[in-house]
């Protein structure tokens, strides 16, 4: 299988990293098991969201990673080629947790955020095993501006990048956006930055990086904190990487469809079932139940019109839904990261909202807010099918933490049913608020 996903230019600061497009091949996945995650292709912001989650399986979700549980976490989902080189690769998982570090130079941390967490995790992802995985689709053309990085830096006689050249380039691009306070903090991640090229090729010793080291390298120079925050350029923290995973299940859903096709419930079942989580399969007869929830809510989306099929913008909010699930972990991924603010209008929903004296929202509570929120959207003719379809969401938001059997909402579920409640066809077609299908 080919897949050929088209993806968006992410812009940052003054540089652009740009996205064309990302090959998704089954000699990929299988050569790598992605995150230990087969089918997941390049759904980087799940695959990161799955890791941020089994990091915090024995601790509170938003609780930055120390050291040990970095190691570990990527250790319990690298593939056998990786722990065939076990010392190699636990060298090459501590140069990436001091990369995360340095990341956020001046200021000194000694643990990690989601954001560094997230771009840590994809790496170490990229050591060399058995051969380079490549899950990016980095070499493969996925990035032209890590091709023409790559293009213009400087090569020894053998085709390779120096630690010298590699900082020159790196300096060259991201030099307007480097403070003098941030200049030898800069500096110094360039050097861990390099190192971990390095390392990805152990045990074998290189003192240059080749093409796969140096644009995984470049990838993360461009996400130090510059003016103290990153620029996640992949969208592992935000809603981009979000509007990328729904255009890949839209793709997905496709392979055997003509590309406008309508998807039946089948379909989206399967395709949702593909790029699950192991996390997720581990409790597949409750993963199950939660997508045929998803499905109906999203032909609800477009009542009255009775459909049994999805188009792209009720298919896109529905798959992303699919991505919620609590699975093992019994804690949600939450990729579009709306608990912690990505989307402040749900946080200001959040707050309104009347909580019962567990701090949760209950059903009547949920549609009494979402009426009030939306009612101003609603016509005679929809107001019997919106009611309805707030059922509908809620029994979604309750659905994802099966096989666990609640009656209320805690502040992940509400957030991503009050996202879908705004999606309901007031004037005969969906907001798309994230632009999932723009």
């Amino acid at each position: 299988m080919n897949l050929v996903v088209e993806i968006f230019a992410l812009a940052f600061c003054s540089g652009v990293l740009v996205v064309d497009a990302v090959q998704v091949n089954n000699h990929i996945r299988a050569a790598t098991n992605y995150a230990g995650i087969d089918g997941y292709g390049s759904e980087a912001a799940v695959v990161t969201a799955d890791g941020w989650a089994r990091a915090h399986e024995l601790n509170s979700f938003n609780d930055r990673v120390d050291r040990s549980t970095f190691v570990t976490t990527c250790m319990s989902t690298a593939p056998a080629s990786f722990l065939n080189r076990k010392s190699a690769f636990e060298k090459y998982l501590n140069d990436i947790f001091d990369l995360g570090l340095k990341m956020m130079l001046p200021t000194e941390k000694n643990d990690l955020g989601r954001h560094c967490f997230s771009y840590g995790y994809l790496l170490s992802k990229e050591f060399y095993g058995d051969a380079p995985s490549d899950a990016l689709g980095l070499v493969s053309g996925a990035s032209s501006d890590l091709d023409a990085d790559w293009a213009a830096v400087v090569k020894d006689g053998n085709g390779r990048v120096t630690s010298a050249a590699f900082k020159a380039a790196m300096k060259s691009k991201h030099g307007s956006k480097v403070s003098d306070a941030e200049a030898s903090s800069f500096d110094a991640y360039l050097d861990q930055a390099f190192k971990v090229g390095q390392s990805m090729m152990l045990p074998e010793v290189k003192s240059t990086l080749g093409g796969h080291c140096f644009r995984y390298a470049a990838l993360a120079a461009g996400e130090f904190y510059f003016d103290g925050k990153g620029a996640d350029v992949l969208g592992l923290t935000s809603i981009a990487g979000g509007v990328r995973v729904a255009s890949e299940g839209w793709a997905l859903a496709h392979e055997n469809l003509t590309p406008s096709a309508r998807v039946d419930k089948d379909t989206f079942i399967d395709t949702a079932m593909k790029t699950a989580p192991l996390s997720f399969l581990s409790l597949k007869p409750a993963f199950k139940q939660y997508l045929s929830a998803i499905f109906e809510m999203s032909t609800g989306m477009m009542l009255p019109n009775v459909k049994t099929d999805l188009g792209r913008h009720c298919f896109s909010y529905g798959y992303m839904m699919s991505k919620e699930f609590y699975g093992e972990y019994g804690s949600s991924l939450d990729v579009l990261n709306l608990k912690n603010g990505a989307w402040p209008d749900l946080d200001v929903a959040w707050t309104k909202v009347e909580k019962d004296g567990d701090g949760r929202v209950t059903q009547a509570a949920f549609k009494a807010a979402m009426k009030q929120k939306h009612g101003s959207k609603v016509d005679a003719a929809h107001e019997a099918a919106f009611g309805t379809y707030l059922d509908q969401a809620f029994t979604v938001g309750l659905s994802m933490m099966l096989p666990a059997q609640k009656s209320t909402l805690g502040g992940h579920c509400f957030r991503y049913a009050a996202l879908a409640a705004g999606e309901f066809y007031f004037a005969d077609n969906g907001a798309d608020v994230l632009g999932l299908t723009r």
